[in-house]
């Protein structure tokens, strides 16, 4: 069902104060947001590839993707025109993050790349913050507007959690046999009128990712093709980005292919 923008997050707004399981997103490049309102919260964990709906799997591939059944759920739309307002105030109150404990992970991955043991390695860690004055649906129409090539999604279960983001990165992308998915790795700021131009540290890492990816797909995808690098913004940051195509193999699944 179509509704008007205010209508169509004045019931967003409503399932999450209700605490009503939904997830709302809007795909790279696109004017319309959909939202998926699950009729109950019951937490679905059992699903096959050939059911459709919203899959929401966690970093930890020990634990269970929850699934939102389109069966089971209500779906809308909205146009989204984007406005490039920035006047969000959503205030955030940093939490002091555990530094040495950081610092000491840095200087172990060190020691492990001077070991050869591997080529490339991302070192993270969580920080935590207070907000204050939070507002569900500026915060989301914030992320809509500055990142209209991103898939900008916000996902809720009340027994779970609240997720939002907007992230540049394609898994995959199948229409009946096709094939298709992208290697995205180095990073730079967007500076006005400045040309882009990567070092060999990150032409490195992207390859390293090109070469990841296509090693794992190549018992899956027949006749891979790989685009050269190019420079590809999303948001405020400059990526490489590589475009990996081929035909998916009779004996392949997308369950294979996503867990490859």
């Amino acid at each position: 069902m179509n509704l008007n923008i205010s209508d169509f997050f004045n019931k967003i707004q409503t399932a999450f104060e209700q605490k009503q399981a939904f997830v709302v997103y809007k795909k790279p490049n696109q004017a319309i947001v959909n939202a998926q309102f699950q009729l109950s919260n019951e937490i679905i964990t059992n699903f096959d590839f050939n059911e459709s709906g919203f899959v929401f799997a966690p970093f930890d591939d020990e634990k269970s993707a929850v699934f939102f059944p389109l069966t089971k759920s209500e779906l809308f739309e909205s146009d989204f025109l984007n406005d490039n307002d920035e006047n969000d105030k959503t205030l955030i109150e940093k939490k002091s993050s555990d530094k040495d404990f950081h610092l000491k992970l840095v200087e172990k991955a060190i020691e492990h790349i001077r070991l050869n043991e591997f080529k490339k390695v991302v070192i993270s860690r969580k920080e935590e913050v207070k907000l204050a004055n939070f507002n569900l649906i500026k915060t989301y129409q914030t992320l809509l507007q500055k990142y209209p090539s991103a898939m900008v999604y916000c996902w809720f279960h009340p027994k779970i959690g609240l997720w939002m983001g907007a992230t540049p990165e394609l898994i995959c992308k199948i229409k009946e046999n096709h094939f298709s998915t992208v290697a995205l790795a180095g990073t730079q700021l967007a500076e006005d009128n400045k040309k882009v131009v990567w070092s060999q540290k990150e032409q490195i890492e992207q390859q390293l990712v090109t070469d990841f990816i296509v090693d794992e797909l190549k018992s899956e995808i027949q006749n891979l093709t790989i685009s050269n690098p190019y420079s590809v913004k999303a948001g405020h940051l400059w990526h490489i980005k590589t475009d990996i195509k081929g035909e998916i193999s009779a004996e392949s699944s997308l369950e294979k292919i996503i867990q490859k």
